[in-house]
């Protein structure tokens, strides 16, 4: 069984940590491991946390989601991982505490999440004091599905659209671009954007110029641009 794995990684190493959910059959229903290295990283750059759960395992039908961050070289780090049965806010909830425990009780200032209610609920109740923005890439990365194939195709929608979200200093000069843009192509009154737009504070760097978030907000975009 995966979690006796985890039991002798402990036994051979005691900085290794893991704790886990067993339901009433004695099936594994969530598993947190973090080994030593991972500990050390989270005490020396664990200020800022990445949290991806797009992943997944077909293995065991559950969802693997690593914690990183960015180390003093810019280079990405482990701070632990996690299968999840399902994402619900009890769940997150379970996983946010285990992870705290895991880290010595020190919560993350900053932390990068897609998008995901219940992920928000969680963390407003774990990490109260934490900054919480959405990951850049994966909200940037939905645009082709959300808009019809000659849109799509577009390059000029595409580069315009680009140069809005990372280039302007000032939320006046990205909101009146923003609703240029979406005039110009018809997607005034669409609910994906609308949404987006809403949510404008959490993911459009000219909101949050003054907190150096160290290329976490974005891993790579279709618009050219990579991690800096």
């Amino acid at each position: 069984m995966f979690v006796d794995q985890l039991a002798r990684k402990h036994l051979a190493n005691s900085g290794f940590y893991f704790d886990y959910v067993l339901d009433d059959k004695g099936r594994l229903v969530h598993v947190f491991w973090a080994d030593a290295t991972c500990r050390k990283n989270y005490a020396l750059f664990g200020e800022l946390v990445s949290f991806d759960s797009t992943y997944s395992t077909n293995q065991y039908n559950m969802i693997f989601t690593p914690f990183t961050g960015i180390n003093h070289h810019k280079a990405s780090v482990c701070f632990g991982a996690v299968m999840l049965h399902d994402e619900k806010a009890d769940s997150y909830k379970w996983l946010f505490r285990t992870f705290l425990k895991a880290m010595g009780g020190s919560a993350p200032r900053f932390i990068i999440t897609e998008e995901c209610s219940s992920m928000d609920n969680a963390i407003r109740e774990v990490f109260p004091a934490a900054t919480h923005r959405l990951c850049m890439w994966h909200i940037m990365n939905k645009i082709p599905q959300k808009v019809g194939p000659d849109l799509n195709t577009d390059e000029d929608f595409h580069e315009r659209l680009g140069r809005c979200v990372w280039s302007f200093e000032t939320p006046t000069e990205f909101e009146e671009r923003w609703k240029e843009i979406m005039s110009e192509y018809g997607l005034e009154d669409d609910d994906w954007f609308s949404k987006r737009f809403s949510l404008r504070e959490s993911w459009i760097p000219a909101y949050f110029k003054e907190i150096a978030l160290s290329g976490l907000m974005r891993t790579t975009s279709s618009f050219g641009r990579t991690t800096s």
